[in-house]
């Protein structure tokens, strides 16, 4: 290439936008007004913002991936296996899971650095979320050039403030979507270096950062599209220099979702009709539905983040509405999501630099991953959905600031430091700090989040089962301290109760009050949910050992046995149950039978006392005074005050 077309491209590239902004090549780093304590600033915003939940404990699903996920505990030993494993593998298996290894990686590091408990998990959070704070605001410093320094540092305050970051930040799990916002922004700014500098390191360091989000969350592959299209509306780069932008995050992704598709089919868990009904009911919906409530949600989303009030931890079934298209509210919805793609393209049309323009496109394009209407997810809604969406809408309010101040003092371009500025932001900046915070704290522990929440919506199924269970948790776990369990398991009953209520086939809660039953001695009321537990879900292992257990301590030996018969193949490897198959038949008296599953579960595990004792009492029974004596002694051998049962 020639000096002169090069001088060309640099010219073209370095062409102001109508708004007094420029392009990122009159970007670098190192002119950035004041950057040190811009930087600094933000990263203190953020770190002081969410210091509070450094006191929280593990919360919702946070078990899941650090405190009793098996390959977290294993530290950095694990990082080898985290790379060919599910999402949550290592606590539970599911019919369909993600593949996001870096986040577990990144716990399995702590967990051997700094052990199980809470805080520095918490730490790293806010420390993560702080550097995305910071990626957003370098990234928009650089695209919008160094007279808009002003307009990043507002939109990344207003981002850093947001209440509707709470859910990402202070739930641990969280951290995926926290390592996926800050390599996809990541990314950009690389690439908007590229572009700028034309030097592949940039465009390499980008599509590794982009392959890195990846792998923290599947979520950012919408920025296959978005990256180059977000550059060419900036004038950034010739057409084939954002093709090569397009093909590397392309080839990056294939990569990845190559790898996502080997490792969830090793694992059968690739299975996506296997949704759960209760977290997002449009797994039973057609079309016309799935899209009526998508437009919904994305209208909902733009409503918590103009006015984050109340937030909820989950959106679960009977706390956000299943609509057809014909509903009132639907339409309204479609209205407004396409009255925001024409502003876009009017805008856009106008100027390809149109700020606005591009922040509703910021907005919208994730929503077409988490809207339910081109495929479903996880959950209906969801407050972490609209973390990416949040940045288009800070920017959006922000350059709607700018206007407003320039339109006062047209000749001020520096408008961050003008006072109207400040009387616009500061109330926002506080009102938004001041509800986070309150948020922030009621993350604390699983009681005060369900409570709390449940307060705001009493008809969430799933809220009504999670508080009523901590409740019974809690109570059986404080019944050695103190005699108050049985009062406490009484609290848990009306809100596992509801959760029937609201959804009869919520087998969950059946299985949940069926404990609760069982420890309060009621075996009857244990035994009916039980049952209704397994009509459901006739795979659950611990219904099934609830159920036998239930009618084996009202002393009904032959439904007990009946139910271990049933289901053996779930209780064949476990000695505990089979010992307790076993004294099903001993006190029925049939003894040849009790021996075998005895038999069974000492040749599992050799150490099992009831076992022992249950052959020295069918032997006894049987008057095979010889094999009693032997079992008796092997008793005694183990544990001389044990007594028999």
């Amino acid at each position: 290439m020639g000096k002169g077309r090069k001088e060309a491209q640099t010219k073209t590239i370095a062409a102001k936008s109508n708004d007094g902004g420029s392009s990122a090549s009159e970007f670098s780093l190192s002119s950035l007004p004041g950057k040190k304590t811009l930087v600094i600033l933000l990263v203190v915003v953020s770190f002081l913002l969410y210091s509070g939940s450094f006191k929280n404990g593990f919360t919702l699903d946070d078990p899941f991936v650090v405190s009793a996920n098996s390959y977290v505990a294993r530290g950095m030993a694990a990082i080898p296996d985290l790379f060919k494993t599910t999402f949550y593998q290592g606590f539970i298996r599911l019919p369909y899971d993600s593949y996001r290894p870096l986040p577990l990686i990144t716990f399995a590091i702590q967990y051997q650095l700094f052990g199980p408990e809470a805080t520095s998990f918490h730490v790293v959070n806010v420390l993560i979320y702080a550097l995305c704070v910071v990626a957003l605001f370098l990234f928009l410093a650089c695209l919008l050039g160094n007279n808009n320094t002003g307009l990043a540092l507002v939109t990344a305050l207003l981002f850093a403030v947001h209440p509707i970051h709470t859910e990402v930040v202070a739930n641990i799990k969280g951290r995926d979507d926290l390592l996926c916002f800050l390599f996809a922004f990541s990314s950009l700014y690389l690439l908007a270096r590229y572009l700028s500098e034309r030097q592949l390191k940039w465009l390499a360091g980008g599509t590794f950062c982009f392959f890195l989000s990846l792998l923290s969350k599947e979520s950012s592959i919408i920025f296959i599209v978005f990256a180059p299209l977000l550059f060419w509306f900036f004038g950034m780069g010739e057409q084939k220099e954002l093709i090569k932008i397009g093909a590397s995050l392309a080839l990056g992704a294939g990569v990845y979702l190559l790898i996502r598709f080997v490792v969830l089919n090793a694992n059968n868990a690739n299975h996506s009709g296997a949704f759960d009904f209760i977290e997002n009911p449009l797994v039973h919906a057609g079309f016309a539905e799935r899209a009526a409530t998508g437009f919904l949600s994305v209208a909902l989303y733009l409503k918590l983040l103009a006015f984050p009030h109340p937030l909820v931890c989950i959106y679960a079934y009977n706390s956000f509405p299943v609509v057809s298209l014909g509903d009132i509210s639907a339409l309204f919805s479609i209205a407004l999501s396409l009255g925001l793609v024409v502003l876009a393209i009017i805008r856009l049309k106008k100027d390809k630099k149109d700020i606005i323009g591009v922040g509703i496109v910021l907005f919208l394009a994730p929503m077409l991953v988490y809207s339910n209407i081109l495929f479903l997810t996880g959950a209906i809604f969801a407050e972490r959905f609209a973390f990416f969406s949040s940045a288009g809408f800070c920017l959006v309010v922000a350059r709607g600031i700018q206007m407003f101040v320039q339109q006062t003092e047209k000749n001020d371009t520096r408008f961050l430091l003008n006072k109207n500025t400040w009387l616009l932001l500061a109330p926002v900046l506080a009102l938004f700090a001041f509800l986070s915070v309150g948020r922030i704290s009621d993350w604390q522990d699983n009681a005060t989040l369900f409570k709390t929440d449940l307060e705001k919506a009493p008809e969430n199924a799933r809220l009504n089962f999670y508080y009523g269970n901590e409740l019974a948790t809690t109570a059986v776990l404080g019944a050695n301290n103190n005699g108050a369990a049985p009062a406490q398991l009484q609290s848990a009953l009306p809100y596992l109760r509801k959760a029937i209520a609201l959804y009869p086939h919520y087998f969950a809660a059946h299985q949940s009050l069926a404990s609760a039953y069982f420890n309060l001695g009621e075996f009857d009321s244990s035994i009916t949910h039980m049952q209704l537990t397994l009509a459901d879900d006739p795979g659950s292992y611990n219904a099934v050992t609830g159920l036998a257990a239930a009618y084996y301590n009202k002393q009904d030996y032959p439904h007990a046995g009946d139910v271990y018969k049933k289901y053996f193949k779930m209780i064949a490897g476990n000695p505990e149950q089979l010992q307790y198959f076993g004294f099903t038949y001993l006190f029925q008296k049939k003894y040849d039978s009790a021996i075998i599953y005895f038999r069974q579960s000492l040749a599992i595990d050799p150490t099992q006392l009831p076992a022992m004792d249950g052959m020295a009492g069918s032997f006894k029974a049987l008057g095979n005074v010889d094999s009693l004596n032997k079992y008796q002694n092997m008793v005694r051998l183990k544990d001389p005050g044990y007594i028999a049962q």
